[in-house]
């Protein structure tokens, strides 16, 4: 018998978190035993980016990860005086 396939999707169009705007959030994931696909994305005034998220289900710790940051805006997720946006991108296994 197959296991039945879950797929589910949810868009955060408007959502804060105390004072951080974080809407424009998006979450697809999809498990296919023994694996979980999870694709993200974000698109607001502190952090614009995307990844995926491919996890083994039947191992402790194994997971690929690949997220690219075009825009993370630290002084107004940390409360820095001075003004830091940068970009990142990380690829790798877990």
């Amino acid at each position: 018998m197959r296991a039945p396939i879950f797929r589910s999707q949810q868009t955060f169009a408007s959502f804060r978190y105390d004072r951080y705007p974080l809407d424009g959030i998006r979450l697809k994931g999809s498990p296919a035993a023994p694996t979980l696909l999870v694709d993200f994305s974000a698109h607001n005034p502190l952090i614009e980016g995307r990844g995926s998220i491919d996890a083994q289900l039947n191992c402790r710790y194994a997971a690929a990860v690949d997220v690219q940051l075009d825009k993370l805006d630290l002084r107004r997720l940390t409360g820095m005086e001075d003004t830091l946006t940068f970009g990142a991108s990380f690829k790798g296994n877990f």
